[in-house]
């Protein structure tokens, strides 16, 4: 991932940064992986640096991310950690950014910096470009059994569905994708209980009626998503918008279309 160094540093300059970013363009939920080059130019022994970084509000640092490429566990301060860098020395830092992404569009802009004693340097600015999402369309469809005590002659007027959200659970989610690679996800599950209301008239030899018929189903709705929603665990909201339905014998088969919105 390290790409070359960028020429924004001056000649004279002892200690160097360069930082890349995995994704140019992501959504929400995603996580950044960020790799940076820390070069020691001189010929002086640099006991404390400490990095730092920069980064917007529309992420989130993913806790224990930091990792140093060659090296031992580094020494951790809050969002900063602490290197020391012999003579011409170079190590590759790593950590990750959760999006959050609380508008609909955005472009993350992360840099960072190195403090020392005397010294105070940044790195490049890198930019990725975000896709904010606020939901996903949802499909429910379920099977009903009309009563044996209705006749082959009814009528279905209408049918509208309830739906009484239960629980949330994210779990982690892995997809085989070309070459093998593997796909790092979450698989949000959503419980709940749905209720159906059915109106129907039907004949009975010159005798019309009207009936309501009530059903109640258990529903798991399994929804995947970026990898970063396990970390920032948002809250769910499941709004149903239109019924349809096919009458088959004496089957119903009622299709709910809504939306999952998802509020971090």
């Amino acid at each position: 991932m390290i790409k070359d160094i960028p020429a924004l540093f001056d000649s004279g300059m002892e200690l160097c940064l360069a930082l890349t970013v995995e994704k140019e363009v992501a959504s929400t939920f995603d996580i950044l992986w960020y790799e940076m080059l820390v070069l020691n130019l001189s010929e002086k022994y640099m006991p404390q640096i400490w990095i730092g970084i920069d980064y917007p509000s529309s992420t989130r640092l993913i806790p224990n991310s930091f990792l140093i490429q060659n090296k031992g566990k580094p020494i951790q301060k809050g969002e900063s950690i602490l290197l020391s860098l012999a003579p011409y020395e170079r190590v590759v830092v790593r950590f990750g950014l959760c999006v959050i992404g609380r508008k609909r569009e955005d472009v993350i802009s992360v840099r960072c910096r190195a403090v020392g004693k005397d010294f105070l340097v940044f790195s490049n600015e890198v930019f990725s470009k975000i896709i904010a999402t606020v939901g996903k369309p949802c499909l429910i469809k379920q099977s009903l059994l009309l009563p044996k005590d209705i006749p082959d002659s009814v009528v279905i007027s209408d049918i509208r569905v309830y739906f009484q959200h239960q629980k949330s659970r994210y779990i982690p989610f892995y997809n085989k994708v070309r070459k093998g690679e593997l796909c790092r996800n979450t698989e949000l599950l959503i419980s709940g209980v749905i209720s159906y209301s059915a109106k129907v008239n039907y004949r009975v030899g010159n005798t019309s009626y009207e009936r309501v018929l009530e059903y109640v189903s258990g529903h798991t709705e399994a929804v995947i998503l970026p990898e970063g929603a396990k970390i920032i665990k948002p809250d769910v909201r499941l709004i149903l918008y239109s019924t349809d339905f096919i009458r088959f014998e004496r089957r119903l088969y009622c299709c709910v279309f809504g939306m999952l919105f998802f509020q971090p």
